[in-house]
């Protein structure tokens, strides 16, 4: 990210600069490194200086499409991607982050073959792996999402987002104690990541180790008085908990906080927990998410 601050202020019109900072602050969105408003709005600004020098940028259409998807405007998220892909079809990020617009709002078999597509054109991209991991995931697919999670690890071991995700498809799997041990892993490998002892707290909650969880929460709720972690996975380790009442007070926040993470409520099991409340279908109003099949957003089903 420094250096392309840095090559921005050496030239402040060259466009690549700009289009590979907004994909970077996208990254840092996912990865809570700061508040996500703080960064919406540089994400914004980066990826429109760059189209404003050219618009024939993927990689700048893509970073826009990727903050329209995080802030719930699923038809600017689509519109921005496919620009992407008009430019450069062969851009395998653009596939696969189609993929999980198409998994969000609830076109899980469209989403896997899109996936597949990205995954085909760049086979050695762990980002791209671990993406289409997800979408599998999503789809309770989870021998394919381990595959593929297992080739990314083959590839790059200390790649954090596949061992983000490792955990929770072992859980899919019915496999908890090897969950734990994934979850264990990540937190070991990047110990002072909050995402990977979020999900090292919500592994011990489901398995029993009521103490060993809570400690860890303890941990992340005081570095949040001064630091930042998603109120939604905070959540989610409540709900694992059993604590329901401060799950959905996390949710509320997350929201009120533009935490991107709400927007997979329907997809993601983490949050399994919600949906059986009577407050889930007005959970997916706030967020503009469809409710029901027949209010499904139509997607653009060529590229």
């Amino acid at each position: 990210m420094q250096l392309f601050e840095q090559a921005i202020r050496e030239d402040p019109e060259f466009a690549p600069a700009h289009a590979g900072l907004a994909a970077m602050l996208d990254s840092a969105v996912t990865f809570g490194v700061a508040p996500p408003s703080a960064l919406y709005e540089r994400v914004q600004r980066h990826a429109e200086a760059a189209l404003a020098v050219c618009d024939d940028i993927a990689e700048a259409h893509l970073a826009l499409g990727v903050y329209k998807f995080f802030i719930a405007d699923w038809a600017a998220a689509e519109h921005r991607i496919l620009s992407a892909l008009e430019i450069n079809p062969s851009l395998s990020l653009a596939h696969v982050t189609r993929s999980y617009l198409l998994s969000v709002l609830g076109h899980q078999g469209q989403a896997v073959l899109v996936a597949k597509r990205g995954l085909a054109l760049d086979p050695l991209s762990p980002l791209v792996s671990t993406m289409a991991a997800c979408v599998h995931h999503w789809a309770g697919r989870p021998d394919e999402a381990l595959q593929y999670l297992q080739n990314c690890m083959e590839m790059n071991p200390l790649f954090c987002p596949a061992h983000q995700i490792l955990p929770l498809v072992h859980e899919a799997m019915g496999e908890s104690s090897q969950a734990v041990r994934s979850a264990r892993t990540i937190a070991e490998l990047f110990p002072h990541t909050p995402l990977a002892l979020l999900t090292l707290a919500r592994c011990l909650a489901l398995t029993g180790d009521r103490e060993g969880a809570v400690d860890i929460l303890s941990r992340l709720l005081r570095f949040r008085e001064t630091g930042y972690v998603s109120a939604s996975l905070i959540g989610v380790v409540y709900a694992a908990l059993g604590l329901h009442e401060e799950a959905w007070t996390y949710m509320d926040e997350a929201i009120r906080e533009l935490d991107p993470w709400p927007i997979l409520v329907g997809v993601d099991p983490r949050f399994n927990v919600l949906w059986h409340d009577d407050r889930f279908p007005q959970l997916l109003n706030r967020i503009g998410l469809p409710s029901s099949s027949r209010e499904r957003p139509s997607i653009t089903s060529s590229t």
